[in-house]
């Protein structure tokens, strides 16, 4: 059975920022030719953050309508509960 990888926004930023960029930047220092590398990495490390960004507001997005929605469901059980302890006082 194969198991897809799923590479999130955030996990490529982290990792193009914490290692990539370090990497790239003591390289260039020794080497120019490997600025334009450097330069194309910080593009990147702009576009993904830029991802990222979309992807929190979309999960929590998601997250605050299932708070909501659970939180709905709760109440309505609360009140058919009432109405059942209640109800032949009620009727």
């Amino acid at each position: 059975m194969h198991t897809a990888m799923v590479i999130y926004p955030a996990h490529t930023y982290v990792l193009t920022n914490s290692v990539f960029s370090l990497i790239y930047q003591e390289f260039s220092r020794f080497h120019k030719e490997i600025q334009p590398m450097f330069d194309g990495l910080n593009n990147n490390r702009a576009h993904w953050n830029e991802l990222a960004e979309v992807y929190n507001a979309k999960i929590k997005a998601i997250e605050d309508e299932k708070k909501k929605l659970e939180e709905e469901e709760a109440r309505k059980c609360k009140d058919i509960n009432i109405n059942v302890y209640f109800g032949a006082v009620i009727a």
